[in-house]
């Protein structure tokens, strides 16, 4: 395993779990106008980047691609609205309800992979997708309702991921595209929300500066994870995804959030469920080796 890859996939991971404690230091400030800054210092930084780096061409060449575009649009609008519900869960105190839905993303992740790219599924993965939609019905029945927030962070998450698989980019240029995209929609909304004084801004310092580097600490976990992804084996990939989810949880109970029995049982069922996915995937990669030595 290559260290340096792991060591930067593993700061990914955790600057996403960790993340919302900046999401919490512009509590009160309009959820929507955090999202349109997120998007459009995003492109700001990923364009910026691009150019310092001499990969401007690859952007130019990749709108130009009718192929291309063809899915980067619905992916552009599809990981806004993930956003978009993410950065609601933080200031509406369903912090929690976040975290449940990044608990399940994976495995519907590879449950898109074996309905739409006709990827094999193993006996223990169908085993550790049955403990996940166990723990989703029960907590569902006891909960009265549908966990919408949590299915929609999974969903989103898991059809934007089945979008980007279709298309080979640079994952800088991914980004800067998928923002630049939605980048006017979100320069409306933040121009009238200043003209109508809707934006919650309390710390005139501090909010705005906070809400300019929102496209730094956006981009900044995408690309570390981009760097580190391809020369990490798949079962490593499998915990490290984990990371972020349980950071998470553990800042929402920090910040006052309470978590019942119902969602106790259900984060157990799941965390079952991927620890026999986990062991799945550590089970062929050993397979793998033995092929190749």
């Amino acid at each position: 395993m290559n260290k340096k890859s792991f060591m930067i996939g593993l700061a990914s991971y955790v600057i996403w779990g960790i993340l919302p404690v900046y999401w919490h230091a512009l509590d009160g400030v309009d959820s929507l106008l955090i999202l349109a800054n997120r998007i459009l210092w995003s492109a700001v930084f990923t364009v910026a980047l691009m150019k310092a780096t001499g990969k401007l061409q690859l952007l130019k060449d990749a709108f130009k691609s009718k192929e291309t575009m063809k899915y980067m649009i619905p992916a552009a609008f599809v990981i806004t609205l993930n956003w978009g519900l993410y950065i609601w869960s933080i200031g509406s105190a369903h912090l929690l309800d976040s975290s449940f839905g990044y608990y399940i993303e994976p495995l519907i992740v590879s449950l898109f992979g074996i309905v739409f790219f006709r990827e094999r599924c193993t006996k223990m993965q169908i085993i550790a997708f049955a403990f996940a939609i166990i723990g989703v019905a029960y907590f569902t029945i006891r909960l009265g309702r549908m966990p919408m927030l949590s299915l929609g962070i999974a969903m989103s998450f898991a059809v934007y991921g089945a979008l980007k698989k279709k298309v080979h980019i640079d994952p800088t240029a991914g980004i800067a595209i998928e923002t630049l995209i939605v980048s006017p929609l979100a320069l409306v909304y933040i121009i009238y929300s200043f003209a109508s004084g809707t934006t919650g801004i309390t710390a005139p310092v501090l909010h705005p500066v906070l809400l300019v580097l929102a496209g730094v600490v956006t981009a900044a976990p995408l690309i570390l994870f981009a760097s580190g992804v391809n020369d990490l084996p798949l079962y490593i990939m499998g915990f490290l995804q984990y990371i972020s989810p349980t950071l998470q949880m553990v800042i929402g109970l920090f910040y006052g959030e309470k978590l019942t029995t119902d969602q106790m049982i259900c984060f157990v069922l799941i965390w079952i469920g991927f620890g026999i996915f986990s062991a799945s995937l550590i089970k062929e990669s050993k397979k793998e080796q033995t092929k190749i030595s």
